[in-house]
Parts: C-alpha cells; sequence; structure tokens
C-alpha cells in the first residue's frame, strides 16, 4: 500500500479516485477496458458519468462511440470526469476537439487526520441514512425529485459510513455524510440551513466526521468542493485542508445537465 506521505502523486490521485467511487456508487456500472460507465437516472454528476481510471487498449475513438451509444440509450448526457491521473492523457484535449464543454471544475482538499477534543452534544452521528437525515438533505438541497434515487445509492455504499445531523431546539439544521475507504475518509453533504449559518453548525458537523473517521482508522481526509465555493474553501483552509488536485467534466455538445453535486 502507498504511504499517504508518498511523493507520486499520480497514485495518490488514483487512490483518492477510488475513494470517491465507493463513496457514491452509482445504479448502474459497467467496467469498459479501465473506464468505469456509471449511471444514476441523472442524479449527481459523480454517479452519471465516465471515470478514466484505468490503462486500456481498445482505441480511443472506439471507446467514445461505446459510451456515447449507452448514455444515449439511457437518455443522458455523456460525461467524462477529467482529472490528472485520467487515461490516456490525451483524452481532456481530444474530447475538447470534440467540442465537448468543460463543466463544473472541483478542488479535491486533503489533510491528515489527527486524534481531536470531542464533538458537540448539539451533533449526532448515525451509521446509516436515517429518515430524519434523508429529510434534512432533502430539505436543505430542495432535490425531492431524486430523494429515492439517493437513498438506494446510500444504501449501495460498501465501506463504513457515518450520517451526522445538527440540531437546535431539537430541529435539525444540518447534515453531513462521510465514508472510509480504507485510510482515507470521504466527506460529503454539508449543508446547514441559511439561517443558521454563521453560528458554527458547520463546525460542529465537520468535527464530527473528522473525529469518526480517525476512530475508523482513516488518516487522510478529502472532500470535494466547486472552485467557486469561497465560503466552504475559507472553512477548509481553517481545518488544514489544501488542495490536492482538481477534476472537471466534459459534456457532450448539445445536452443540458441538471445542476447538482460535484
Amino acid at each position: 500500500m502507498m504511504a499517504l506521505d508518498s511523493t507520486d502523486n499520480s497514485e495518490l490521485v488514483a487512490r483518492l479516485e477510488e475513494a470517491a467511487l465507493n463513496g457514491l456508487p452509482a445504479l448502474q456500472t459497467e467496467f469498459y477496458d479501465g473506464w468505469i460507465v456509471r449511471m444514476s437516472e441523472g442524479y449527481s454528476r459523480r454517479a452519471n458519468c465516465v471515470v478514466p481510471l484505468y490503462e486500456s487498449t481498445t482505441p480511443l475513438q472506439e471507446k467514445l462511440v461505446h459510451c456515447e451509444a449507452a448514455y444515449a440509450r439511457a437518455s443522458q448526457p455523456c460525461l467524462f470526469k477529467i482529472f490528472p491521473a485520467c487515461q490516456p492523457e490525451n483524452l481532456d484535449e481530444t474530447l475538447a476537439q470534440l467540442q465537448y464543454s468543460k463543466d463544473a471544475e472541483t478542488l479535491v482538499q486533503t489533510m491528515r487526520l489527527e486524534a481531536r477534543s470531542a464533538g458537540s452534544s448539539a451533533i449526532s452521528l448515525y451509521e446509516d441514512a436515517t429518515d430524519e437525515w434523508l429529510e434534512t438533505w432533502i430539505r436543505l438541497s430542495g432535490r425531492n425529485q431524486h430523494a429515492e434515487i439517493l437513498r438506494t445509492l446510500l444504501n449501495a455504499i460498501p465501506t463504513p459510513s457515518a450520517y451526522v445531523v445538527a440540531r437546535t431546539h431539537g430541529k435539525p439544521i444540518g447534515c453531513a455524510r462521510a465514508v472510509v475507504s480504507g485510510s482515507i475518509m470521504g466527506i460529503f453533504d454539508l449543508m446547514v440551513d441559511p439561517e443558521h449559518r454563521g453560528q458554527g453548525f458547520g463546525r460542529g458537523l465537520l468535527e464530527a466526521r473528522l473525529n469518526w473517521g480517525f476512530e475508523q482508522g482513516a488518516r487522510l481526509a478529502y472532500l470535494q468542493v466547486m472552485a467557486n465555493n469561497e465560503p466552504a474553501l475559507a472553512l477548509q483552509r481553517k481545518y488544514g485542508f489544501s488542495e490536492s488536485y482538481r477534476y472537471w467534466y466534459r459534456v457532450q455538445p448539445s445536452s443540458d445537465l441538471e445542476d447538482g453535486n460535484c
């Protein structure tokens, strides 16, 4: 296993991308000559894209035709996730030449995990996605149409997970989740009711997951944040997160994609 302080960044990127696949499975997954083709009825770019993670032998043009046809059958646009270790190295350039647009540039932020002090009593942590957690996610995200898809995807996560709820006066006003894959923990879906932002609830949700991840044996935490989300980036920098790499999507021409999770 690669040490977390290894200078081989390409191997770390690959490990983080594998962890991200565990952090949000897809409804349908095809393994195609080193590429991972994921579909989830349009919920989240991450669960509806080609992840070109491993080396392959099939000619690139043939693979592009295969993927475009697969998404066309599902009545979805063809998306490719582009990151430093993606294969082949000229994929992004090729897609740009084919008029695939660049979308949703995202930072992958990482930090080392250490033992921390106990979290706030206003934060509750569960091992499963409870109805309360999902209802809080629906209310804060405004994405009721995707609730059942999300529930299905979360139930399919193969590794330890934590679902965190923040409350004030007994009312849920924030939520978040985390997934551990070996020595790496991913942090997702941190949301706080607009009326209660700036009051420390986001910090409490983050601390609860950092504590839990360390107890689960994780020693590196990562999260994914849109490049233009400065409030989230500021909070993450305060806790010691720093940019490891960026990824973005290439979107098939003449396709409309609902805004959603990076």
